[in-house]
């Protein structure tokens, strides 16, 4: 599990942005920039796009910051809107081209699979295989180090819910890299 911790005190951070100062959305910035542009990434699979997605949740962020409610966490704000362009993008080009990931990218054999960077790519496939939201539950909690409650209120979801599609979930992502040879390893 990757968690980013954050030295900046980013709530702090938007509620400046919220009365104007225009210096506090450049640190702000800085101190999100990396961990949207993660989340993007885990949810397109493509480093393009991702850019693409972060820019567009920091502008979305500047023309409705007035929106943040600050009795609630700022990342909870930032990341529902980073999932849904996520989910956009994602929706707006499936009837083009097909997402990466979505042909397996190994046919080693199994004794193979276990090694580093085939294991990786195996599990990005896996997870690049996952509904929109049941992806974003697997990137929230393992790659995010979120919270049941934090999932529950970024996806606007009930907190049985989260733990059910959690569940649910890596079940689905077992079960890809158990075709794919790669589980147990």
């Amino acid at each position: 599990m990757v968690v980013f911790a954050m030295k900046t005190d980013v709530d702090a951070l938007a509620a400046a942005c919220a009365r104007g100062e225009t210096e506090a959305f450049d640190e702000l910035f800085d101190a999100l920039r990396g961990p949207v542009f993660n989340l993007a990434f885990r949810m397109v699979g493509n480093e393009d796009d991702a850019s693409d997605i972060c820019q567009i949740t920091f502008v979305k962020v500047y023309e409705k910051i007035s929106n943040y409610d600050s009795r609630y966490k700022f990342f909870s704000w930032i990341y529902r809107i980073a999932i849904n362009e996520s989910i956009n993008h994602i929706k707006r080009n499936a009837r083009s081209s097909p997402l990466q990931g979505d042909e397996p990218t190994s046919a080693h054999a199994p004794d193979t699979i276990c090694h580093g960077h085939e294991l990786g790519v195996l599990m990005k496939d896996a997870l690049m295989r996952l509904p929109h939201r049941r992806r974003a539950l697997v990137i929230l909690r393992h790659f995010r180090g979120c919270t049941y409650r934090e999932m529950a209120g970024i996806l606007d979801l009930p907190e049985s819910t989260v733990r059910s599609e959690l569940y649910t979930a890596r079940q689905n992502l077992q079960a890809l890299l158990q075709a794919a040879g790669a589980w147990p390893c």
